[in-house]
């Protein structure tokens, strides 16, 4: 009751319900690889239901349509130029729909963090390289598309990092789906030499970021243990 009372329990459970939603997607994922449109929007039907940003998921399934092109990468700094643009598109299109109009019309839309930033800059650097090695005669190659497609929306959704509300979290609705595509793509290189410098270079990135808000600054009090600095203890913006 005391949980309760102090919103403890209600401001967790939209982190877990919008796990929840992020694992059904996952699960999801490959009624799109397999074109099977039915099962994949049941199964994202039923992950609106536990959090309503999964509605973003409903266009993601068209991307097994779309030709992989190298020379899309410069979405992300066209995106990042037209950024304020597209915030009053977004704006109006909320307020419409009402889907985070109180985010958009607060003023308080952005919970980036720059050390947060650059990491995912450099995971997506990374994603960009592996497919480059990636042999040209390569049996998958409807699932590799699709799977740097995926990696164009992503950047696409960085573009608008100072613009979408609480964009670190709808940008990890899609850059989750990287725990299946990285790996499967390292899966995919012959040179075992790269491949290892491959392995160790995405998980030096991912302890980088677990350092920095784990064990340095305890986000969210994962550890028990909480940091202090001048007196103050330091909360990072990420995920806010």
């Amino acid at each position: 009751v005391y949980s309760i009372g102090i919103l403890f329990v209600s401001f967790f459970m939209s982190g877990i319900r919008q796990g929840l939603a992020m694992s059904i997607f996952l699960y999801a994922y490959k009624y799109i690889e397999k074109k099977q449109w039915k099962r994949y929007y049941l199964c994202i039907v039923f992950a609106i239901g536990f959090h309503s940003s999964a509605i973003l998921y409903l266009p993601v399934y068209f991307l097994n349509r779309v030709e992989f092109k190298m020379r899309n990468v410069f979405i992300f700094p066209i995106t990042l130029l037209l950024s304020p643009f597209i915030s009053g598109i977004m704006s109006k299109v909320s307020s419409e729909i009402g889907l985070y109009t109180a985010y958009l019309s607060g003023g308080s839309v952005n919970s980036s963090d720059l050390i947060y930033d650059i990491s995912l800059l450099f995971l997506e650097a990374l994603t960009f390289f592996t497919y480059w090695k990636l042999p040209r005669n390569i049996k998958s190659k409807d699932q590799v598309q699709l799977s740097m497609n995926f990696q164009i929306l992503i950047l696409f959704m960085m573009g608008l990092i100072y613009v979408l509300p609480t964009s670190t979290r709808i940008i990890m609705l899609i850059s989750s789906l990287n725990i299946l595509i990285v790996p499967r793509l390292i899966s995919y290189i012959k040179d075992s030499r790269v491949k290892v410098l491959l392995i160790m270079s995405f998980c030096t990135i991912l302890f980088f970021v677990f350092y920095n808000y784990i064990i340095k600054y305890n986000y969210y009090e994962t550890m028990p243990y909480s940091i202090q600095w001048n007196g103050l203890v330091f909360t990072p913006k990420i995920l806010n």
